[in-house]
């Protein structure tokens, strides 16, 4: 009877593959489970307490040879001739080199293993200490204990063993401790260490934590795959791994030379990768007989598309294993990338990915609108959502493509959330316009008929009708550009006022970039009569600009004040309110005289304020915050040039003759 081992270890074993070889547990517990599927066990079961950890499972465990040639061997090349119990098909062999056991010492500075085999009448323990493990001497030994039972590790995890053989783990005074935030990242990283396929090929193989099993037959981020390219598969097996996944999103890429499987896919949002707060995952894995050897092929060849927020993959590579050249690095950082094999598996996972890259965009855009949220916000915040609605399905195609390059991007703050609102508002409407050039371009090229003559036709049929009216609004961008200039010149005079006041009555546009695609009523104080108010009254409201938008129940005040600095014209915080209150108050009542709006009341009545430099520099961010509260969007002259400028002056792929 065994009663110590000859522990022999390569020199320098525990230094390189123990206590630094792992800085988080996920992996290291990994390595340990590894050894209990070479040990062909059906239940390995992971259980902690404040301090220490526990990892038992019911295999085959190891008969007093087996304990001393194998396990009290490290660093040399295993022998993989093990004994495979009744009724089992030959396991992969996930450890070759016999050193995973040293990642205990990742987790613990000593651990104590029982184990006992089927030859055994009593379970075998022995503990094993990283300083004492660690030196130069050939050789350790290390006294074997024989007990009758697992009392002195049941009593700690207040749990019963029942298996008969199999070994057990047992990791006092761990170095991480494992707290709710811990426990979550290791449901969803512990599972992922292995392979899918290679589990649900074996049948016979489960993982519990803290009694609960771990669901090894998929990976936390599989029900949110959408498109997904694979390969050595078939498409069946592929829709029962990827259950939400639509039929266009599963597409099928040609097998490569050598024997693989795998797939490279993209999720519906890049936190759907996040596997808990601090950490997130990327990549292409690779599985090598069923045991991650490589966490991102891609991790030293990546490159700056952010659609690669979004790819994940994983590929099981069991033809690595083949060869006498050992394809994963030493210190179990991933594939040796200077390895033939690699290389060829590299190349060809490049092929797939770039499919996977250049189809994502496409694929997004063509999603119903409902599973676009950021065409949604950019349609909202740009108050196009019943323009978009009214356009033909093909135009709304061609939308979603331009929408999608431009704002479907991960969003890691509220701030880029909002930037990205804002930069809506200004090149939605452009998005719109390049839409209605190309819808136009292609109508000429049908008809043969030059685009005066085309509009001449619209504006016979549909004069003063909605048509006509948006056709106009869509003139082209040279035409902006002169109006922009104008007003540039105009503003260098300094009496803008008037001038200002004729253009953004004509051109609404300049207040607001998106209302260039809005149906729209426009009056000014060249009318009579404003919204029933009569002006040759001595009450009257004499209102610069009143404009009615579709993105607006209501009308829309526009005040516009000169740019010369005046006592007039640089009026204060409360004076502006209070002229633009009067105003509103005026339209409201107007209103409510209609059976509909009742209950409408002033400060429902959106205004805006525009004013020179000199009146903008004067009021404060409280002022500019109390503004915003009764519903006054402040603008200067400049704010409404540069604004305008932003989008057409870069032309958005516009020909601006």
């Amino acid at each position: 009877m065994l009663d110590k081992l000859e522990f022999q270890i390569a020199f320098g074993a525990i230094k390189h593959f123990g206590r630094n070889l792992y800085t988080t547990n996920p992996p290291a517990i990994a390595e340990l489970v590894a050894n209990a599927w070479d040990a062909y066990a059906t239940e390995c079961s992971i259980y902690y307490n404040e301090s220490d950890l526990l990892i038992i499972d019911n295999g085959i465990g190891m008969t007093d040879n087996e304990f001393q040639e194998r396990y009290a061997c490290s660093g040399y090349t295993k022998n993989l001739d093990i004994r495979i119990p009744k009724d089992f098909q030959k396991r992969p062999y996930m450890g070759k080199k016999g050193i995973g056991k040293f990642s205990a010492f990742s987790l613990a500075d000593k651990y104590i293993l029982y184990t006992k085999s089927d030859e055994d009448t009593q379970w075998k323990a022995i503990e094993l200490q990283h300083d004492i493990l660690n030196t130069p001497q050939p050789t350790v030994e290390i006294p074997i204990r024989r007990i009758d039972d697992l009392n002195e590790v049941e009593e700690k995890f207040n749990i019963k063993i029942n298996f008969t053989t199999g070994t057990i783990i047992y990791l006092p005074n761990i170095k991480r401790s494992i707290t709710e935030k811990t426990v979550a990242s290791l449901n969803n990283l512990l599972p992922r260490r292995f392979s899918v396929t290679t589990i649900i090929n074996d049948g016979k193989f489960s993982l519990k934590f803290q009694g609960k099993e771990f669901d090894l037959k998929k990976h936390f981020y599989y029900d949110n795959i959408e498109l997904v390219y694979y390969f050595g598969y078939t498409k069946e097996e592929i829709k029962k791994l990827f259950t939400h996944a639509s039929e266009d999103g599963i597409r099928e890429f040609s097998a490569p030379t050598f024997d693989s499987k795998g797939w490279i896919a993209t999720t519906t949002l890049p936190n759907d990768l996040k596997a808990d707060e601090d950490t997130k995952i990327k990549g292409v894995v690779i599985y090598i007989n069923g045991k991650l050897a490589d966490e991102d092929i891609f991790k030293n060849f990546s490159n700056d598309m952010h659609a690669n927020a979004y790819i994940i993959g994983e590929v099981n590579a069991d033809f690595l294993d083949a060869t006498n050249d050992d394809p994963v690095l030493s210190n179990r950082e991933g594939l040796n990338h200077e390895n033939e094999d690699v290389i060829k598996l590299r190349e060809y996972l490049q092929k797939v990915r770039s499919f996977v890259l250049n189809a994502w965009g496409t694929f997004r855009a063509s999603r119903p609108l409902e599973q676009q949220p950021y065409l949604q916000k950019a349609l909202d915040s740009s108050g196009l959502k019943n323009v978009y609605s009214s356009l033909p399905s093909e135009n709304r195609a061609k939308i979603n493509k331009y929408a999608q390059k431009l704002f479907d991007r991960p969003k890691d703050s509220e701030e880029a959330e909002t930037k990205t609102e804002t930069l809506a508002q200004i090149i939605l409407p452009a998005v719109f316009q390049i839409v209605n050039e190309e819808a136009l371009k292609e109508l000429l090229q049908k008809t043969g008929l030059t685009s005066d003559e085309v509009l001449q036709a619209f504006t016979e049929i549909f004069d003063f009708s909605e048509i006509n009216h948006a056709i106009r609004m869509r003139a082209n961008v040279t035409e902006k550009l002169k109006i922009i200039q104008k007003l540039k010149d105009y503003k260098e005079s300094g009496e803008v006022e008037k001038i200002f006041e004729k253009h953004l009555a004509k051109n609404p546009w300049l207040i607001e970039p998106y209302w260039i695609a809005q149906p729209k009523t426009v009056k000014t104080q060249d009318y009579y009569t404003l919204c029933g108010i009569d002006n040759e009254k001595p009450d009257k409201k004499y209102i610069d600009i009143i404009i009615d938008v579709a993105s607006e129940i209501n009308p829309v005040i526009v005040e516009i004040k000169r740019e010369k600095a005046t006592s007039y014209s640089v009026p204060n915080c409360q004076e502006i309110i209070i002229q633009l209150l009067g105003y509103k108050k005026a339209i409201a009542e107007e209103l409510k005289k209609q059976p509909d709006r009742a209950s409408l009341r002033a400060a429902d009545i959106k205004a805006y304020f525009v004013c020179g430099d000199v009146a903008m520099s004067k009021l404060s961010a409280d002022d500019r915050q109390d503004l915003i509260n009764n519903r006054i969007e402040l603008k200067s002259y400049d704010i409404l040039i540069r604004q305008a400028e932003a989008i057409f002056s870069a032309g958005f792929g516009l020909d601006e003759e």
